[in-house]
């Protein structure tokens, strides 16, 4: 079992406070669009599945990824889901997710009221022929999640990481983050270079 192979990668950072409305998002990810604020030559579109209950809510598409306002477990926050090859190993490919995650909840900051929570990230790991969402799918990834949230949030970080969901769905990791930052976007406490 590897996730060497493992293209896609998504991670969601929480809203803890001043979390929008999903259409009033749709002209935030426009914007993004049109300023070219997202680091993808190929921009796309936008899509609205607010009307989706605990769904996807608001979804920018660009080629190599997609960024969504996403409303699942009825819990708003920007997920970010790295779609098509990328350099590197599983490691490489979720340190980038992070960071295009969090590049994405400074961005969100700037334009919105959010405020996002630091002491819990998702991430999924949609890649079911390899790594199934069972225990040893959790003992495989466990060691490069600890290892790239404390790249980001600090060595001195306690990290936990929990399994969720049914062996038939991708791989789901809660991770929760003990001694970083209060809340996000936080660069003097996250690391983004």
């Amino acid at each position: 079992m590897s996730l060497d192979h493992a293209e896609r990668v998504q991670v969601k950072f929480f809203v803890a406070s001043g979390a929008p409305e999903a259409q009033s998002v749709i002209p935030v990810f426009h914007a993004w669009l049109r300023d070219k604020r997202v680091d993808d030559p190929t921009l796309v579109d936008v899509a609205d599945y607010s009307h989706v209950h605990n769904g996807p809510g608001v979804l920018l598409v660009v080629h190599a990824s997609d960024w969504y306002y996403d409303h699942g477990e009825g819990r708003p926050g920007i997920l970010f889901s790295r779609k098509r090859a990328f350099e590197g190993g599983f490691e490489a490919r979720l340190e980038d997710a992070f960071r295009h995650g969090l590049k994405a909840c400074t961005e969100f900051s700037k334009d919105t009221s959010a405020v996002f929570a630091a002491n819990e990230v998702l991430v999924r790991v949609p890649y079911r022929l390899q790594v199934k969402n069972d225990d040893a799918g959790l003992a495989v990834a466990s060691p490069v999640v600890e290892s790239v949230t404390k790249k980001i949030f600090g060595s001195e970080s306690t990290v936990s990481i929990s399994r969720e969901g049914s062996p038939r769905e991708s791989l789901t990791l809660r991770i929760k983050v003990e001694g970083g930052p209060a809340n996000l976007p936080d660069r003097k406490s996250t690391r983004l270079n």
